[in-house]
């Protein structure tokens, strides 16, 4: 299997064949991605996709992706389905300048193109039945980050960062860009930071300057995206820690209701209430989630959990007067 640099690779040749009308040679798709990898390595791509299922073939030396008929993609979808996929726009509005998000959009418009006027109606008219908010969502209409991050991860490039923290500083970060990461309906740039020595996570929104480097990078081989991102509440990672929740009786139900991390686990209590179990990071994160509910929900576990619930209570009192 490919590894990940490769598949973002093999996923802008991909892309670049799907734009060209006429289809490209090997040697000019080396050319567009700027003689990272050699001739030779553009063939193993193509040959990769092509093992994949994707549709692309070589007539006589010019690489093409078919679109449709004999050998193109001839998907069977049911007219719900051609319907979910309308509804999906404003699940994904807040990312709506990624690359991927561009590629639905575009399919969007072809399966609109397929329903008559009167089905094209009807999609509009059935968005009311099924609407999708978020609270104080990133707003990427702009995209130049975004697009920039996206180039730099394909490319396997580190970038240059200015970057800007609630603290008010403003500082200089070369990071080796490994995902792009949307959580919470916000978008985050998940890489190797060079002045931290580690893995970190960067809030787009607070990039001020981006530059891609002549510098390219390996993804760490222990780096696993699936556990860095799952390991905590929302845009939170790090070290996970055992944390012991108690749910009171009034709002014992939403323990049940919801799933707040897949590590959950839950207790009913004699007393009508709830416990939940997590192994989760970010207890920081943790305490100001628990101390929302107005102690309706309680940390038993780790004390130091307990301590930081205590003192976000207490500053949100100081602040309101309270002594």
């Amino acid at each position: 299997m490919p590894r990940g640099n490769q598949i973002a690779r093999q996923w802008r040749i991909l892309r670049m064949l799907e734009a060209s009308k006429t289809g490209l040679r090997a040697r000019e798709i080396h050319a567009r991605l700027g003689g990272e990898i050699s001739e030779r390595t553009v063939f193993r791509d193509l040959e990769h996709l092509q093992d994949a299922g994707f549709p692309v073939y070589d007539d006589d030396g010019v690489w093409q992706v078919l679109t449709g008929g004999e050998g193109g993609y001839t998907v069977p979808v049911d007219t719900s389905e051609l319907l979910a996929l309308l509804l999906s726009e404003e699940l994904l509005a807040p990312m709506r300048s990624a690359e991927v998000v561009g590629a639905l959009a575009s399919l969007r418009e072809k399966v609109a193109a397929m329903l008559s006027d009167v089905g094209r109606a009807y999609a509009e008219e059935i968005k009311d039945h099924m609407v999708a908010t978020f609270v104080g969502p990133g707003d990427y209409a702009d995209g130049t980050v975004v697009r920039a991050v996206e180039d730099a991860i394909s490319r396997s490039q580190q970038v240059a960062i200015s970057y800007w923290s609630p603290r008010g500083q403003l500082t200089e970060r070369t990071v080796d860009p490994y995902l792009l990461w949307y959580a919470d309906a916000r978008l985050y740039l998940v890489g190797h930071c060079h002045l931290r020595g580690a893995v970190r996570t960067f809030l787009v929104d607070r990039i001020r300057h981006i530059e891609m480097l002549d510098q390219d990078f390996d993804v760490a081989a222990d780096f696993d995206a699936r556990a860095f991102t799952g390991s905590g509440l929302g845009a939170w990672s790090g070290e996970c820690r055992r944390v012991e929740l108690e749910f009171t009786p009034p709002v014992a139900h939403l323990a049940g209701e919801r799933r707040f991390h897949p590590s959950q686990t839950v207790t009913t209590l004699a007393d009508g209430g709830a416990r939940v179990t997590m192994h989760v990071a970010g207890l920081p994160h943790v305490a100001a989630w628990v101390a929302s509910f107005g102690g309706q929900v309680v940390a038993r576990a780790p004390d130091d959990l307990v301590e930081m619930v205590r003192a976000v209570l207490r500053r949100g009192l100081a602040a309101h007067g309270a002594t």
